[in-house]
């Protein structure tokens, strides 16, 4: 190669003094020409093309995070909706668009309370609003701390669920609002209190104690708030108008605009985590404590009642702690009763 080299360079000094020879000015323009010029790169201007372009590879990056962030939800049902959502709310956040943002983010949560309120969590609720709202933590005989579980209701706990859930001291008579909403179908409840609900019964699984509810729960719900009172701030969501304490909240958010887009898009994050890791665990509140049964009453007696199930066509005698409430609803022989079946197919409640 050392030979071939030099034997290149005597061509290349040939080559220069043949080109300063006179009249073979022409052969150095050729040779200029043919190895001298670098290859043109074509330029490609900004405009429409290339901003729709750049817009069709940004939405297949966001649809694709859709379809992960939603990958192995449990409900099909509404699965498209809620991507199509996603894709709307990373949209709006490109575009610096926090209102509408918070709009789609609010239809998502939105979109999958009312899927459980009308339906998922109706008998649910009914079985179980006269519980205790909390779990024992500690073992008084032993005096040790144990694994919380959702049928180790706290008997000590002075609020049951709907009292934990819908306790409103500006309220004018919060027995009379409380017992109004545990009567009312759970999808015609307020959007605040449906999240309330999903988040206890499906987020937390109703295993509540005083620390998580102060630490976690009670923090968690009053975010997802948050963004329910902000998905009107572009006026694209038309409902009642704002408390002063909601505009006030708003105006704090918008000063902090840039960071709430990663806290309200967090909040739905673990709200989704939620529903993906509670959805299941339904059927175990539902064995435990979905047991209310309609039963006729058969025969009144001074000091028993005995009422016929209507599933199973047994009949059974009401135990005597519930005779007082029995009494309370005034009920006639062939009239019907609301009965909760307990260990054993005992009867344990009656309404």
């Amino acid at each position: 190669m050392a030979q071939d080299r030099k034997h290149l360079e005597a061509l290349l000094n040939f080559i220069e003094k043949l080109g300063k020879e006179p009249g073979n000015k022409w052969f150095i323009e050729q040779l200029q020409k043919k190895y001298g010029r670098v290859p043109e790169i074509p330029v490609i201007s900004s405009g429409p093309k290339i901003d729709e372009i750049y817009e069709y590879c940004i939405e297949k990056v966001i649809q694709a995070q859709a379809d992960d962030f939603y990958k192995d939800f449990p409900i099909q049902s509404i699965i498209s909706d809620l991507k199509q959502d996603y894709r709307r709310m990373e949209g709006f956040h490109r575009r610096d668009n926090f209102g509408d943002f918070c709009l789609s983010i609010y239809q998502q949560i939105e979109n999958i309370c009312n899927y459980f309120c009308q339906s998922e969590l109706e008998k649910i609720c009914k079985g179980m609003w006269d519980e205790p709202s909390y779990v024992k933590s500690y073992d008084e005989n032993s005096q040790k701390t144990i694994e919380l579980s959702f049928e180790n209701r706290d008997s000590k706990c002075k609020q049951n669920i709907a009292n934990f859930l819908f306790f409103n001291t500006y309220a004018e008579d919060i027995e009379k609002t409380i017992k109004e909403k545990t009567e009312k179908p759970i999808n015609l409840l307020s959007a605040r209190d449906k999240i309330k609900v999903v988040v206890y019964f499906v987020g937390y699984k109703t295993i509540m104690t005083n620390p998580i509810n102060k630490n976690t729960y009670r923090p968690f719900c009053q975010l997802l708030f948050d963004i329910y009172s902000c998905r009107n701030i572009s006026g694209a969501h038309r409902g009642k108008s704002l408390e002063k304490y909601e505009e006030e909240k708003i105006s704090a958010i918008l000063q902090l605009k840039s960071l709430y887009y990663f806290k309200f898009f967090g909040a739905l994050a673990q709200f989704v985590e939620f529903i993906r890791e509670g959805y299941s665990f339904l059927d175990k509140l539902r064995q435990r404590f979905c047991t209310w049964e309609t039963a006729i009453v058969t025969k009144i007696m001074p000091s028993a009642v005995v009422v016929k199930i209507n599933s199973t066509d047994r009949t059974q005698l009401l135990p005597d702690k519930l005779l007082s409430t029995f009494r309370e609803l005034n009920k006639q022989e062939g009239e019907f009763v609301n009965v909760k079946i307990g260990d054993a197919d005992k009867i344990v409640k009656i309404k």
